[in-house]
């Protein structure tokens, strides 16, 4: 055997852990999700192929489906810039060389780490509108109304967002991290060429920052569709009424017959949806 086959064969036998994981974790399990989303299949018996019956209920009969796809991509369309624009403003923030910068940096980090059942619950308590701390306090300083923000189908997305937002502590890091892989040469050369913050900004740091903009803004598109456990507890719990519809999980209603919900193909609810009646 040659040098070079003898390299290859240690790089097979080197990454095959990773071959394996992803085969049997990654790979595997979607092949089998799409082939069984053409069958009538319930766990217990032998799966029966139907075609496209489940995509034809899907987008024909499911209304549902449709709006829970629509509430998602407003969803995504707000939440995604909002999370890139403040993680990217604190790394910039916290990437300046100041005094108590670090506990700075654990004051911002450490929404991020609060579980999300917790956190949900903390924003339940937040913007109840008579025993939170955010209405009492925008009717003491301003003298206006708020509204309720769980039950008021206008605000609810919103409030979702903004616990969103709060936990951005992830994406700041890793904004962090790029910045700090930004040369310093060029930001001096900028300086020497009468370049101002702002201008450094656009033509250094934007430009430079492409690739972990670019990183973050797919990872928010994916959380952002995998959006399920704060909806859950702060609509569909607290609120008692369907406000929001995120593209996730169909869940039936409280009391309704659950054998109707054995097969696939009897679903009264959209496979994309979160909703209770």
């Amino acid at each position: 055997m040659t040098n070079r086959g003898r390299e290859a064969l240690w790089g097979l036998l080197f990454v095959s852990p990773w071959i394996f994981g992803f085969v049997v974790f990654s790979a595997g399990p979607m092949i089998a999700s799409l082939y069984l989303s053409f069958t009538e299949y319930n766990v217990v018996q032998a799966p029966m192929w139907i075609g496209w019956e489940n995509y034809e209920r899907l987008f024909t009969s499911d209304r549902l489906y449709i709006k829970s796809l629509w509430v998602t991509l407003e969803y995504s369309m707000v939440r995604v810039p909002l999370v890139i624009v403040v993680g990217l403003a604190f790394a910039m923030l916290i990437n300046a060389r100041l005094r108590f910068m670090s506990l700075f940096r654990v004051s911002l980090y450490l929404p991020s780490v609060v579980p999300l059942v917790a956190a949900s619950v903390l924003w339940l308590w937040f913007l109840n509108p008579q025993l939170g701390f955010l209405n009492p306090l925008i009717r003491e300083v301003t003298g206006w109304s708020p509204p309720n923000w769980l039950r008021d189908p206008d605000f609810a997305l919103y409030a979702i967002v903004a616990l969103s937002v709060w936990q951005v502590g992830h994406t700041m890091m890793i904004f962090l991290a790029g910045l700090q892989e930004i040369p310093r040469d060029l930001y001096e050369a900028a300086e020497i060429d009468g370049c101002g913050p702002i201008q450094r900004m656009r033509h250094v740091t934007l430009p430079m920052m492409t690739p972990t903009i670019y990183f973050n803004l797919i990872i928010g598109v994916i959380q952002s569709f995998q959006a399920f456990a704060a909806v859950f507890i702060i609509d569909a719990r607290r609120t008692g009424q369907r406000n929001l519809d995120l593209c996730r999980l169909s869940l039936p209603a409280p009391g309704s017959n659950t054998s109707k919900w054995a097969m696939p193909r009897r679903w009264r609810r959209s496979s994309c949806s979160r909703s209770w009646r």
